[in-house]
């Protein structure tokens, strides 16, 4: 009988940690969304705001005048 006892509890401490991260995660994607908003209201196109971050846009380096690479 424990044991079941246990089981459910394990249970139910793991759904509590998926719904504590699925709220991070809500509020993790508004925030992005103010970012994406903020960019956009001083002149940045979404598109170069989305294009340059993540580990392919730091691994190809920095853009220079629309362009990736050598001088």
């Amino acid at each position: 009988m424990a044991e079941a006892e246990n089981t459910d509890d394990r249970l139910r401490l793991l759904i509590e940690r998926v719904e504590r991260l699925e709220e991070e995660k809500r509020g993790i994607s508004d925030d992005i969304k103010d970012v994406y908003s903020e960019a956009k209201s001083v002149g940045y196109p979404l598109t170069d705001v989305q294009e340059s971050y993540g580990p392919a846009a730091f691994a190809a380096g920095p853009k220079r005048n629309g362009a990736q690479g050598g001088d």
